[in-house]
C-alpha cells in the first residue's frame, strides 16, 4: 500500500496527496502508514536514483505545498522547503506530511517521533504549532497516548533522549494547567519507570530533579523504578535512584519481593553491592510468605559472586531458618494448577520453590517445617551448586551435619540422592562432614547413592571411609546398601519403568554398585544373591 501511495505522488491521474488517501483508514492504518512511509519513500527514492531531499522537493513542487508558518531554522540549503533541514536532522521523513498538511490524527504521532529521535528543534516547533483547532484534541498531542499507552514524555524517556525530555518537561511547566508527570502507560509505568527499566541514568536524574515526579510510583506488577532498574542490572540507574532521599529502597512488588531480592535472583552482583552499601536494604528480608531471602535466591540460581557479596555483609544471618512458616506441602511446589484466580503472591511462591526441592523434602513441608533443620546449605546442595557449597563451607558458619529438629536432612545424603558428584566432592573436602551421617528421609549417603545407581559417588564415599554395611534409619530396620541396590535391579521404582531409557541407565549403575560393594573387603555378603534384571529394563 505504501509503495502505491508514493507512486501516486507522481501519477498524472491522481492529484490527491498521500495524506488524503490515508485519512480514510482506521487509526492503526494511520499509525502504520505514518511510521512506514519513510522507509518506503527511501526505497522509492533509491529506485529512482534520488536522494530523500530531492524526492521531497519534487513532492512540494508537484502539489504546490504551503510552507507557512515557516519554522525558525536555517533554510539556506533548501529555499523551496524550509522544513527539510528539520526532517533531515530528525531522520523522521514521515513528519513531512504533517508539517505540510497538518491533521489531528498525525499531530501526536509526529510529536512522539520527534521525541523518540531526540530532535529538539523539530520538537520545539511542533509543541508551539497552532495550525490545528485545539477543539479537535481531547488532550494536547504531546499528552495523547498512542502505542502501548505512551505519551511523548514516555517515548522520550524510554528512548533515553534526555534533551527531548527536558524540552517536554519545560513545556509542561510553562502551561497554565500542567499535565501529570506521573501519567501511566498501559503497563502502569510512569516516564521515570520507563527510563529506569531501559537503563537511561541521565534521564532518570533529570526526572528526579523535576518537582512533582513520584520516585516510587509502582507499575501494574507493583514494581517501583528502583525495582525495575535492579531487575535489569542497570547499575548506574540504581546509583542515581539511591542518591534520592525519597526512594523507598525496601518497597515490595506485588509478589512481596524487594529490589535486593530481585537483583540477587537475577545475579546482578554490582547492583547487590550498591544496595547493600546503601544501608537501607535488609539482606535478611524475605519475599512472599516469608520464604526467599536474597541468599537463598542467589544460591538457587547459582550466582556465585552474589553469594560471596552477601556473605561479606556483617548483617547477614547465614543460619536463619530456611523458611519461617508452614507452607502447606506440595501446594506451593507445583505451578501447573495456577490459574487466573490464584493470588499473584502465591504464584510467586510457586515460581521460587519449583526448582530447589525434590520429593525427598515434600513430606517435611507437609508435616511442618519447624520440625526440620534445613539451611541455605541444603538449597545449594539440592540445586547442585558446588561452588556455592564451597563458599558456604569456607564461611564456617553453616553446620554441614545438622542434628537439630525431629527430622534431619543430611546435605551429603541429599547430594548423593541427586547424583551431584561435584557437590559430594566439595562436601567430603570439609573435615567436619560425617560421611556416615544419617538422614530421616534418605538414610545414609552411601545407601541412597547405591539405590539410585550412582556408582561414581558410591566409590567416592567408600574411599572416604563410608561404612558399607550401615543400614541407617530408626531401629536399623532398613536394608544395607548392597541389598537395596539388588532390590532396585529386580523391582525397580515406578519412574524407572515409565522411562525405560533412564531406567536402564540406573539399573546398569546399580549393577556396577553391586560389583564394587562385593569387591569391598568389609562388606557383609552373607545370604546375598545376585538379582535378576526386571524384564522391562533388561
Amino acid at each position: 500500500m505504501m509503495m502505491t501511495s508514493i507512486t501516486h505522488c507522481f501519477s498524472s491521474e491522481v492529484d490527491k496527496p498521500v495524506a488524503a488517501i490515508l485519512g480514510l483508514e482506521e487509526r492503526n492504518s494511520f499509525l502504520s502508514a505514518y511510521l512506514g512511509w519513510s522507509a518506503y519513500a527511501r526505497d522509492y527514492a533509491k529506485a529512482n536514483n534520488q536522494s530523500m531531499p530531492q524526492l521531497l522537493l519534487q513532492l512540494c513542487a508537484r502539489w504546490n505545498l504551503q510552507h507557512s508558518p515557516t519554522p525558525t531554522v536555517d533554510a539556506s540549503e533548501c529555499s523551496e522547503c524550509p522544513w527539510l533541514s528539520l526532517l533531515t536532522e530528525a531522520d523522521r521523513f514521515g513528519a513531512y506530511w504533517f508539517l505540510h498538511l497538518p491533521t489531528a490524527m498525525f499531530a501526536p504521532i509526529t510529536i512522539q517521533e520527534a521525541a523518540k529521535s531526540g530532535c529538539t528543534s523539530l520538537l520545539r516547533f511542533l509543541l508551539q504549532d497552532d495550525r490545528i483547532d485545539p477543539s479537535l484534541w481531547p488532550l494536547h498531542p504531546a499528552r495523547t497516548k498512542l502505542d502501548q499507552g505512551q505519551n511523548a514524555l514516555h517515548v522520550a524517556c524510554s528512548s533515553g533522549q534526555v534533551e527531548a525530555a527536558k524540552v517536554l518537561l519545560a513545556w509542561e511547566a510553562a502551561q497554565e494547567h500542567p499535565g501529570d508527570l506521573n501519567e501511566r502507560s498501559d503497563d502502569g509505568r510512569t516516564a521515570l519507570a520507563s527510563a529506569a527499566l531501559n537503563g537511561h541514568a541521565e534521564v532518570v536524574r533529570v526526572l528526579l530533579e523535576t518537582p512533582g515526579v513520584d520516585c516510587n510510583a509502582p507499575d501494574k506488577e507493583g514494581a517501583s523504578p528502583l525495582f525495575l532498574a535492579a531487575s535489569k542490572g542497570h547499575t548506574q540507574v540504581v546509583a542515581v535512584l539511591l542518591e534520592h532521599p525519597g526512594v523507598l529502597v525496601e518497597r515490595e512488588d506485588n509478589e512481596g519481593n524487594t529490589s535486593l531480592l530481585e537483583a540477587a535472583y537475577q545475579g546482578h552482583d554490582a547492583v547487590v553491592s550498591l544496595l547493600l552499601a546503601d544501608g537501607r536494604s535488609n539482606p535478611n528480608r524475605r519475599g512472599a510468605y516469608g520464604l526467599l531471602s536474597p541468599l537463598m535466591a542467589a544460591a538457587m540460581e547459582g550466582h556465585v559472586e552474589v553469594v560471596r557479596i552477601l556473605l561479606a555483609d556483617a548483617r547477614l544471618d547465614v543460619n536463619a531458618p530456611l523458611f519461617k512458616m508452614n507452607l502447606g506441602g506440595e501446594r506451593f511446589l507445583d505451578s501447573s494448577d495456577a490459574d487466573a484466580t490464584t493470588p499473584r503472591n502465591e504464584i510467586g511462591v510457586r515460581r521460587w520453590l519449583k526448582a530447589p526441592f525434590s520429593h525427598s523434602l515434600v513430606w517435611a513441608l507437609e508435616k511442618g517445617l519447624k520440625m526440620v533443620d534445613l539451611s541455605i546449605l541444603h538449597v545449594a546442595v539440592q540445586c547442585g551448586q558446588s561452588e556455592i557449597v564451597r563458599l558456604l563451607l569456607l564461611d564456617g558458619r553453616v553446620n554441614p551435619n545438622p542434628k537439630h529438629g525431629r527430622l534431619v536432612v543430611n546435605p551429603l545424603a541429599v547430594a548423593a540422592k541427586e547424583g551431584h558428584l561435584d557437590v559430594v566432592k566439595v562436601l567430603l573436602e570439609d573435615p567436619r562432614v560425617d560421611v556416615n551421617g544419617c538422614s530421616s528421609f534418605i538414610v545414609t549417603p552411601l545407601r541412597t547413592a547405591a539405590m539410585n545407581g550412582f556408582a561414581d559417588i558410591v566409590g567416592l564415599l567408600l574411599a572416604h571411609g563410608a561404612d558399607p554395611n550401615l543400614r541407617g534409619g530408626p531401629g536399623n530396620l532398613r536394608s544395607r546398601p548392597l541389598e537395596k541396590a539388588a532390590k532396585q535391579v529386580q523391582k525397580p521404582p515406578e519412574e524407572w519403568l515409565k522411562d525405560p531409557n533412564m531406567g536402564k541407565v540406573r539399573v546398569r549403575g546399580c549393577l556396577k554398585v553391586i560389583e564394587m560393594l562385593l569387591a569391598h573387603p568389609a562388606v557383609d555378603k552373607k545370604g546375598f544373591k545376585m538379582p535378576k534384571i526386571h524384564p522391562t529394563l533388561a
